[in-house]
């Protein structure tokens, strides 16, 4: 017997019923508690982090945005310098502010895990292993945009599916494009989220009028474009270069190939000659669940969909960035970070559409033990951290000999 087509906007995921979720609490606690007692020194500073704290210095001590450079965009050195105005320093800030958005990335991955029908245990474990992940938690420990930046992209999916949901509400495209807009500012790669609301939207919105499906998205992308336009207008008044980017032919290399292989590899603890082909899989299934959700029109296909897309807009835009705009750019656990959820999300997520129970049921395990063994790792890298601190706030940096020297000379 034929069943009648689902229509999307009346047919709401079964993991999207309401219900008492103070479970979802107890990881994003455990996480907050991790960043916050694997930095004793403070959060790690690199070359790039000492810009941001020029910034934000600059910011909480009133000098407004004189110190920010076109290099990077304005707003994680904006709410680091917002959050040291409550009491405290900026690294001390900063530090308080990536444990607060390590307990919020986790707490978006959890509705968004039960928005593809995950039960709750299964979702518990789940976040439990994947905040313990050395690729996750070392971010967190360093003084970067990165953790805001995958909150607001986690953000993103979350009200882009909800939009998809009931698009009649003008509220939650309002906030989807604050959120899109706000990622931008983060991290010029939140571009990349244009790509991905764009193209969920023409495959998933359903508009009755001829070519309104096309004015919603270009009114919603060109909303989410303004302060990053506005942006690049003041630097160009202050006779700075747009971004400092530009234009050039430089495809990646054997180096930059193999240190996405590497970054992968390490992502599910695999030797790195199985990296490249980890990542190629893993692109599979997403183009797999895009095409699933194409053809059967239900709502919880399109969320996994949402996400599949996400990866495949995120790996598309680096590529075209790394080839055309900043052949520089390492592909390290620091660029790739906002795949590292999804990296485990979708593999999970089709482990758990597999009909042989016998089949689905070896396949959990051995994402499991990958993620158990990736958990151990995390786990000592967070010992490491709490002993020793990282980069330029490692406690070994002021005996150096040559910060000693250094002491000679001005004495």
């Amino acid at each position: 017997m034929n069943m009648p087509a689902t229509d999307l906007r009346d047919d709401p995921a079964p993991a999207v019923r309401r219900e008492r979720a103070w479970w979802a609490l107890l990881p994003a606690l455990w996480l907050a508690h991790l960043v916050l007692s694997g930095t004793p020194w403070g959060l790690g500073v690199t070359p790039d982090s000492l810009d941001y704290l020029q910034a934000a210095n600059s910011l909480a001590q009133g000098h407004g945005l004189a110190g920010f450079s076109s290099q990077w965009p304005p707003l994680y050195p904006v709410a680091v310098a917002a959050l040291s105005w409550l009491g405290g320093d900026v690294l001390g800030a900063g530090r308080w502010l990536n444990a607060l958005l390590a307990a919020t990335s986790i707490g978006l991955v959890a509705c968004i895990a039960r928005r593809c029908g995950w039960r709750a245990p299964f979702v518990l474990a789940f976040l439990l292993l994947l905040g313990m992940q050395a690729g996750y938690l070392h971010v967190h420990y360093l003084l970067w945009s990165e953790p805001l930046f995958l909150t607001l992209c986690l953000a993103d999916l979350l009200l882009l599916d909800a939009a998809l949901r009931r698009p009649e509400r003008i509220r939650r495209w309002a906030v989807l494009v604050m959120v899109t807009a706000a990622a931008i500012m983060v991290r010029y790669a939140g571009l990349f989220l244009l790509l991905l609301n764009a193209g969920a939207m023409l495959l998933f919105l359903t508009e009755r009028r001829p070519g309104a499906r096309v004015a919603r998205i270009a009114l919603v992308s060109l909303a989410s474009l303004l302060p990053f336009l506005a942006w690049i207008a003041f630097h160009h008044s202050q006779g700075e270069g747009a971004a400092n980017r530009s234009l050039a032919w430089h495809p990646p290399g054997e180096g930059k190939l193999a240190m996405l292989g590497h970054t992968v590899a390490v992502w599910f603890r695999l030797p790195d000659a199985w990296g490249l082909p980890a990542l190629a899989m893993l692109l599979a299934i997403a183009v797999h669940q895009v095409v699933l959700a194409i053809r059967r029109r239900d709502a919880v296909d399109r969320t996994v969909a949402t996400l599949a897309m996400y990866v495949l807009a995120y790996a598309g835009f680096l590529a075209a960035s790394v080839t055309l705009v900043d052949g520089h750019t390492p592909l390290d656990e620091r660029i790739l970070f906002p795949m590292l959820p999804m990296a485990w999300l979708l593999p999970a997520q089709l482990a758990r559409g597999i009909g042989n129970r016998h089949v689905r049921s070896v396949a959990i395990l051995v994402l499991a033990a990958l993620l158990a063994f990736g958990a151990f790792v995390g786990w000592m890298d967070w010992r490491a951290s709490r002993a020793e601190g990282i980069g330029l706030t490692s406690k070994r940096v002021p005996a150096l000999p040559v910060l000693a020297w250094l002491k000679h000379l001005r004495a």
